[in-house]
């Protein structure tokens, strides 16, 4: 079974039961162009902003393969897209692109499908709108724990404050840097 046949009988109606509906491009664009690299399989949007990229493989490809992995989380990145997603059915392997390119990512095994149906839902519209994946991706330590902006200014206040004396676009330089001893190596900053 080629690549074509497998999107067509399996990747799509999966696609279809988690909620995402194929035949509508403003939820599910297909081929979707990322400049200068290709065109991802799929586009997974919520109200019509690219949440997830899928990128499908034929039934019997290793997911294992380099040159896949770099293929699917180039396709997220360049965007800006947190969520990369590569799939042959049988498995699925998803990465959050702002994380270590060294760790490993969710697996999901068709095996596991009916029995782990909660986890595999975390990829559904609904979870993805609800922010569920990236709610539980925290809890199994897969992804920071965003802190919000104002906590983080709050706490660091002796460390803007010399930044506003001695040169304002040096506060860019503190927001870019590694934490302070006070936060854990794997936290997150975002505006709020």
């Amino acid at each position: 079974m080629n690549e074509a046949q497998t999107k067509q009988s399996f990747i799509e109606p999966l696609l279809n039961a988690l909620g995402w509906d194929t035949s509508d491009y403003k939820e599910t664009s297909m081929e979707e162009n990322v400049p200068l690299i290709g065109r991802v399989d799929y586009a997974l949007k919520i109200n019509g902003v690219s949440r997830i990229y899928v990128e499908a493989k034929k039934l019997s490809a290793d997911l294992n393969n380099p040159d896949y992995i770099k293929k699917t989380v180039t396709y997220a990145y360049s965007k800006g897209i947190n969520w990369a997603l590569l799939t042959n059915f049988a498995e699925i392997h998803l990465f959050n692109v702002n994380e270590s390119r060294d760790k490993s990512p969710i697996r999901f095994s068709f095996e596991d499908y009916e029995c782990d149906f909660d986890r595999l839902w975390l990829l559904s519209k609904v979870s993805i709108s609800d922010g569920l994946l990236n709610k539980e991706a925290v809890k199994w330590c897969f992804i920071a724990q965003p802190i919000p902006i104002t906590s983080w200014w709050k706490r660091n206040s002796a460390a803007r404050n010399r930044a506003f004396i001695t040169r304002p676009s040096s506060l860019r330089i503190i927001l870019l840097k590694k934490p302070s001893a006070g936060f854990c190596r794997n936290t997150a900053i975002m505006k709020t």
